[in-house]
């Protein structure tokens, strides 16, 4: 898995796919070989082998010689012994203990031959195994958000908005594998759930899925202070309250394995809201959505994918809710990669302003955008070769060259 510190400045040289595989269980079929003293101890052992070529999960060594254990009473050794079961009994009683021990992994299998010499064993298996396969999703940069730092009753309810904000919004670009930490204990239930003996045993191979997270976001909510003001209407003397909020939340990427801060950053607002509604939580939505469209914009800003001349438009590779109609972009332009003089790192790829692109459609995976402005020929762009970047200037003064003119009446 590549570093998100790779991701700073190489992410753009990779593709991200846009189309996910759908998760599900299907049936691989392995040959496993498997010894041990029995008849019994070398089937167990070559099903242990078989799971752990297809899962990665082994029985452990004591779950194997304890499954051993319970499907012999007596087994038929070098020295005639006899057995009290039936090979029958002794084969069902090992598909029960195995299909436990490894949560339904095993489907079936067929004995294709057990040999035994010096009290040794040796069995050979052709067996079917049950495997979840993860979708595609779950191979991107895995990004968990944890409850940021906060002190009193308002900064409870600001604080719960805020990381559905960052939740959201990351999810929806459609470039990280965004990992759960509200619902944990919903989730484990379900899963529980699968081991209930009505449950069909290959739907226990959804356990044991949980992914670790590659990099978490938290930080702290510094100060979070509400006012209100009032105003009087003119010419209807009607009273109208706004409520304003000041907001300084400070934020961080965190590498899980390490502890090292990779990106921090600080997110500071005033917001005004006219009265009703829940304006807490309106403003850690705002604020949340904010922070990882900062933090979207730095890994993976918004690719240009291809340019349709005879529309003038841009296809774009996000989509969703974090792109919204009418809002411009800077177009621009990658160029060499930059070289830290002090570490001799790549940090940065230089980036040439070319044009202004406003978006005119969304759609949940992509979004389309004219192009207003260009002093590139933007016909056969690769992708990868241009992004759009947000700018907050460019949004004022298109808001103040639309905004109507009025006339203010002279009394």
């Amino acid at each position: 898995m590549p570093t998100l510190k790779k991701w700073l400045v190489m992410s753009l040289l990779t593709a991200t796919s846009l189309v996910a595989t759908a998760a599900g269980i299907r049936t691989v079929t392995v040959d496993a070989e498997g010894v041990g003293p029995s008849r019994e101890k070398a089937i167990t052992s070559a099903l242990s082998e078989a799971v752990a070529r297809v899962n990665g999960l082994a029985l452990d060594a004591r779950d194997v010689s304890r499954v051993s254990a319970q499907v012999q009473n007596t087994t038929k050794g070098e020295k005639g012994s006899q057995t009290s079961k039936t090979q029958a009994e002794l084969k069902e009683d090992v598909d029960r203990q195995i299909m436990t021990k490894t949560q339904g992994a095993v489907k079936s299998y067929q004995v294709i031959d057990v040999s035994c010499a010096d009290g040794e064993c040796r069995a050979k298996l052709q067996v079917d195994i049950n495997k979840f396969d993860l979708d595609k999703a779950s191979e991107r940069v895995r990004i968990a958000v944890l409850p940021f730092r906060v002190s009193g009753a308002d900064g409870q309810k600001f604080q719960g908005q805020l990381n559905q904000g960052l939740v959201t919004y990351l999810t929806n670009t459609r470039h990280f594998a965004v990992l759960d930490r509200d619902f944990q204990g919903e989730r484990l239930g379900e899963l529980e759930g699968l081991m209930r003996d009505d449950v069909r045993s290959e739907e226990r191979a959804r356990i044991g899925n949980s992914l670790g997270t590659d990099y978490i976001v938290t930080g702290k909510i510094e100060d979070l202070q509400e006012s209100v003001t009032t105003k009087k209407v003119p010419y209807t003397n009607d009273v109208v309250q706004q409520h304003h909020l000041s907001v300084v939340v400070n934020w961080r990427v965190i590498d899980a394995s390490s502890g090292q801060v990779l990106v921090a950053n600080t997110a500071e607002r005033d917001l005004t809201f006219n009265e009703g509604g829940n304006k807490l939580g309106q403003a850690g939505r705002e604020i949340g959505s904010g922070i990882a469209e900062t933090l979207t914009d730095i890994i993976y800003p918004v690719m240009v994918l291809s340019y349709q001349k005879d529309r003038n438009t841009v296809l774009l590779g996000q989509g969703g809710s974090t792109l919204k109609v009418g809002t411009p972009y800077r177009l621009v332009k990658y160029g060499a990669l930059v070289e830290d003089p002090y570490t001799g790192e790549k940090t940065a790829r230089e980036e040439i302003d070319v044009g202004v692109v406003e978006i005119t459609r969304v759609t949940p995976k992509l979004a389309y955008g004219k192009v207003k402005e260009s002093n590139v020929n933007l016909e056969g762009a690769a992708p990868r070769e241009y992004i759009l970047r947000f700018d907050p200037t460019i949004v004022r003064a298109q808001q103040k060259k639309a905004a109507p003119k009025t006339m203010t009446p002279a009394w």
